[in-house]
């Protein structure tokens, strides 16, 4: 039997700290605290809260919680920006990581863009280089359009990601 995934809005105004506890604290502890970021202040996050919730409030993003069999297993934040969508955030929760979750997560956003009647000839997403699902996001067709050399402020580079003529499957 195929698991069921879907999204669910979070509502910032009402819910935003569960969900800042839930996936930013793990996120600064598992991917922030590496060696590699310690001794610089790249995405102070703890004790920001409230910056972080104005910064999703302003900014005009859509937080998704991701959902397998009624699960909460990760979540995915975005924004229209004209007739693009711009993916700001994708996280899996630790325990979900290395399954081929990745794949499915985006399979599903793809639906629910269609579900929720959102129409867009792209879809961007930035990252870092070094970053694990940079395979899932070649073998869905994103293409890297910039590298933005030694952006980070641990000296890494980004990776800015297209992707067009994307489906649901």
């Amino acid at each position: 039997m195929e698991n069921a995934t879907f999204f669910k809005p979070i509502d910032c105004s009402s819910d935003f700290e569960r969900f800042f506890s839930r996936y930013y604290i793990l996120w600064e502890h598992d991917w922030i605290r590496q060696e590699k970021y310690v001794g610089t202040s790249y995405y102070a996050i703890e004790g920001n809260q409230q910056t972080w919730k104005e910064y999703y409030l302003h900014e005009d993003f859509v937080l998704l919680e991701y959902f397998i069999n009624d699960e909460a297993v990760g979540y995915l934040s975005y924004r229209i920006e004209k007739d693009s969508i711009q993916m700001e955030a994708l996280l899996l929760r630790t325990e979900f990581r290395g399954k081929g979750l990745m794949a499915t997560m985006l399979r599903s956003f793809y639906r629910y863009l269609k579900t929720e009647n959102i129409d867009c000839s792209s879809i961007y997403l930035e990252t870092n280089a070094s970053n694990p699902s940079n395979k899932v996001y070649i073998k869905f067709g994103y293409k890297v359009v910039e590298t933005r050399s030694k952006d980070r402020e641990n000296g890494e580079d980004t990776l800015v990601y297209e992707l067009t003529n994307f489906q649901e499957g």
